[in-house]
């Protein structure tokens, strides 16, 4: 079994606030983990620890029991794909180009690119749906597309656990459906490992096997579906103005205006 475990991280910024708070949680293989809570609740912090992205300022992140920070970046890459949010600047290269950056790890300098790692490109770019982009320049893309071409270059890297960070902030419906089938089908198919960061409970309620509520840098519950995307669970965390109720057995979560609201 593989396994990513974080021991009681901690982060603190720089202006003194605590990011996270003594947080523990493990990801195995064959499983999707959807991370919710509130804005500043520490989700994309806790993601970016988990991915090596940042160091805690106290506690430690492991894979297979190995510390994450004693691992080469190519060792960390063949073995965790980080999807960010957003890119911090564009590099000026082709969506193929850019996903085929993805296959570092894996590529050796002596022997350059093989079929198996073109192959593995073609593959990514046809799982995100991104194929027809590939000559495009990654600085043409709208936001939605540039999201599903991170998903792509995370793909190419076939490593065993995916850590992905708000993946449907920026895509229309039908795209923010893929994206969770693509990753229920990496762990239902192929075995990884996947934790996604989401506000989006109802995506969370139909594809993850567990879900993790988090606020104010902690992790304040978690547990399956049912358990919880209940009013009990979730109103001291979002707040009272939600209406829970099902589809086909599953959760739904809205957020809704109540009369009383409306005559206020």
């Amino acid at each position: 079994m593989t396994t990513l475990t974080a021991h009681d991280v901690a982060l603190t910024y720089r202006n003194g606030v605590d990011a996270l708070r003594s947080v523990s949680i493990e990801l195995h293989d064959h499983e999707l983990v959807a991370v919710v809570g509130p804005n500043g609740a520490g989700k994309s912090t806790l993601i970016d620890v988990l991915g090596g992205v940042r160091a805690p300022d106290a506690g430690r992140v492991e894979f297979d029991g190995v510390s994450l920070v004693s691992l080469s970046a190519k060792a960390r890459a063949r073995s965790l794909a980080h999807v960010p949010q957003n890119l911090d600047s564009i590099p000026a290269v082709s969506v193929e180009r850019f996903v085929f950056a993805g296959r570092y790890a894996h590529v050796s300098r002596w022997r350059g690119a093989t079929d198996i790692d073109r192959e593995a490109v073609v593959a990514a770019l046809a799982a995100a749906d991104v194929t027809h982009l590939a000559a495009r320049q990654l600085s043409e893309l709208s936001g939605g597309q540039r999201q599903r071409v991170l998903i792509a270059r995370a793909l190419a890297q076939q490593a065993p656990m995916l850590l992905v960070d708000e993946p449907t902030a920026a895509l229309d419906p039908r795209h923010q459906l893929a994206v969770f089938e693509l990753l229920s089908t990496l762990v239902l198919e192929r075995g990884r490992g996947v934790l996604v960061v989401t506000h989006d409970l109802n995506l969370a309620a139909q594809f993850a096997q567990r879900i993790v509520l988090m606020d104010d840098g902690t992790i304040v519950g978690s547990g399956s579906v049912d358990e919880m995307l209940r009013l009990e669970v979730l109103e001291p965390v979002y707040g009272p103005r939600l209406h829970v109720g099902r589809v086909d057995g599953v959760p739904v979560v809205l957020p809704w205006r109540s009369l009383e609201d409306s005559h206020e």
